[in-house]
């Protein structure tokens, strides 16, 4: 990493009040498209008292479950069946990939796990949940029972410890892990394998093809006012001591290489460790701590100087500014950036070094589009939101934080807007005419003309699934 001399640091600090920035545009060019809705009725819940936030709506907007309540008799419907009857239910979650869906419920002072309609325990109580990773259908929760913790994987109970922690699923959700403690000893559990830990549970972090394992380590170091020591095991390598431990994991999308962040031990300046070269820096790294281009050949570095944020990108230290809220996003070619600055209370958007604003608040992170040509982010000024693509900014609404997204041929830009105290759809611009009085899913792109999203529609309320079809304006 290439320092930065102290006088370029004050430069940089001086550059960042003398910037132009580039006000959007306003309004849309004349619609090009004509949006075709059907609203097609998922459930409808009657008989029964609806549990607040007991609802959910699977991620591919096709599924939803909730919880119904009559007296002192409590269960959830699933696609339209009820399950059996509980003392006590919580609230569902469907998995990833919205095939599989679980909840826990109690029969006096017994407590079970339902997974796709299977009974499965009973526990003294459910200690670890939801099941399901982020990216991953497979089944895996922590339980008491008989005064000890244990990890039930895919219905299948594990060795009992004194506490657990976890569970982390590779990307391929072939391979798990998980912490147990016996004692004062830590044990990581890897694809079944119990291996010490340290004094303290770790960290497991997985390759994008889930064959590489990078796994730290954690003890406590000294007497009067002890510190976490951590170390980093990688390949048969270890490396260390560092505070704590790594702050940052990344690996690159064919998992041929690896890179860390860490602060040593014994000069307590920040390293950064890449395919185990270890890397001083003056900096003080700052969370999100680093970012990575998709094809691994730049990085994004989230430091600290003269008590303002920057980054150093590239190796080179960008301007200082009161606070970047956001991480810099990187376009999927790799060669286009955006990320967020606070300067003088306002929020800009800064792509490809230019600045978009000011605006009160930033929703979100930028988002690219699939071919990296266009730019979009959802930004809020004197009491409105709105859409900004490509520096031009959409119709305002009460809100327009919903789902932003593009389509896979990157030729269309939707969300969901609140508009009168309801939800629409709007794409490219150019809004829906059905009204929902909550979005709780998308919008959700199918193909490159069809996108759909899940929500509430009153009266009833009634859960409904709304597909939309692009068509080309006449």
């Amino acid at each position: 990493m290439k320092r930065m001399p102290t006088c370029a640091v004050a430069l940089t600090l001086l550059l960042s009040s003398l910037l132009v920035f580039a006000a959007p545009e306003e309004g849309q060019p004349p619609p090009r498209i004509v949006l075709k809705e059907k609203v097609v009725s998922l459930a409808r819940p009657e008989g029964a008292y609806l549990i607040p936030g007991g609802t959910e709506f699977s991620r591919d907007c096709g599924r939803v479950a909730y919880a119904l309540a009559e007296g002192d008799r409590r269960w959830i419907v699933v696609d339209g069946q009820a399950g059996p009857v509980y003392d006590h239910v919580r609230a569902p979650r469907f998995s990833y990939d919205s095939t599989s869906l679980a909840y826990r419920a109690r029969k006096g002072e017994e407590w079970y796990a339902v997974i796709d309609a299977k009974e499965q325990g009973p526990y003294t109580d459910i200690v670890v949940w939801p099941p399901f990773a982020w990216h991953s259908s497979r089944a895996a929760y922590g339980v008491a029972k008989e005064g000890k913790q244990l990890m039930v994987v895919r219905a299948k109970e594990g060795p009992e410890y004194d506490e657990i922690h976890g569970p982390e699923l590779s990307p391929d959700d072939s391979r798990i892990v998980y912490w147990g403690r016996r004692g004062d000893s830590w044990f990581s559990i890897i694809d079944g394998e119990e291996t010490p830990a340290g004094d303290l549970f770790g960290d497991v972090h997985f390759s994008p093809d889930s064959e590489r394992c990078l796994h730290v380590e954690r003890r406590w170091r000294g007497f009067f006012s002890p510190k976490m020591q951590g170390f980093v095991l990688m390949d048969g390598d270890r490396f260390g001591p560092y505070f704590a431990g790594p702050a940052a994991v990344r690996f690159s999308l064919d998992s041929k290489h690896y890179l860390f962040v860490a602060r040593s031990w014994k000069t307590r300046k920040w390293q950064v460790v890449t395919d185990g070269k270890e890397e001083a820096t003056d900096f003080e790294f700052r969370t999100p701590l680093v970012t990575l281009s998709p094809d691994w050949n730049r990085v994004a570095y989230y430091v600290t100087v003269a008590g303002l944020e920057s980054i150093v990108l590239d190796g080179n230290l960008l301007k200082a500014c009161e606070d970047m809220p956001f991480s810099l996003v990187f376009s999927p070619d790799s060669t286009r950036t955006a990320h967020v600055e606070v300067i003088g209370g306002k929020h800009y958007v800064v792509v490809d070094g230019e600045h978009e604003g000011p605006y009160d608040h930033i929703c979100d992170d930028a988002q690219f589009s699939p071919d990296s040509r266009h730019v979009a982010y959802q930004a809020g000024k004197d009491g409105e939101e709105f859409v900004v693509v490509d520096g031009r900014a959409g119709p305002r609404y009460e809100e327009a934080s919903r789902g932003l997204s593009f389509s896979p041929d990157s030729a269309h830009v939707a969300y969901a807007a609140k508009k009168g105290g309801e939800w629409l759809i709007v794409v490219d611009g150019v809004e829906g005419k059905v009204r929902l009085s909550e979005v709780r899913r998308g919008p959700v792109f199918e193909s490159p003309t069809r996108l759909k999203l899940a929500g509430v529609r009153e009266p009833g309320p009634e859960f409904v699934r709304l597909e939309v079809e692009i068509e080309a304006a006449p």
